[in-house]
């Protein structure tokens, strides 16, 4: 009986959360209305148990959900917003290389989210450039590739 009511629950659960994101969804199409939404569906997405609580019958809802908060920004904006590490699982000062491990993989997880949720090709400038940024800091700060001669990375540091 315990199991039955416990099953009862979780449906029920599931059916309020969906035409609650059916609603959500109504809100996002009107534009006067990003005010009222673009900060919480911001913090849901970067919340970390959000894409684990993905099911088969909300991700499509929160696909559109979260594509119309993205594309409130330009692709470099939200590209980089992305990849800042705010969202999700941060990794703290005094974090072990696991925790740093998990967030770089929660961080990747809500990029792949997101490309997978945006139009075609609609973040490849901004990822390019970002890409692009991030390499040629690491090369004029010497931390990419320490197994590299130091002739070599002085030459790239030099061209950079």
């Amino acid at each position: 009986a315990a199991a039955a009511a416990a099953a009862a629950t979780r449906v029920r659960s599931a059916r309020l959360s969906h035409a609650a994101l059916r609603v959500l969804l109504r809100v996002v199409a009107v534009p006067s209305t990003t005010k009222a939404w673009r900060r919480q569906v911001g913090r849901l997405f970067g919340a970390p148990p959000f894409l684990a609580s993905l099911t088969r019958a909300t991700l499509p809802l929160w696909a559109r959900v979260v594509n119309a908060w993205l594309s409130l920004e330009t692709p470099k904006a939200a590209a980089t917003l992305l990849l800042s590490g705010k969202m999700g699982v941060t990794a703290g000062v005094f974090s072990s290389r696991a925790q740093e491990a998990e967030a770089q993989a929660d961080l990747l997880r809500r990029l792949a989210f997101a490309l997978w949720v945006g139009e075609h090709n609609q973040y490849v400038g901004a990822l390019q450039g970002l890409v692009i940024d991030k390499l040629v800091a690491a090369f004029k700060y010497g931390a990419a590739l320490e197994g590299w001669s130091a002739a070599v990375r002085w030459g790239v540091q030099v061209a950079a």
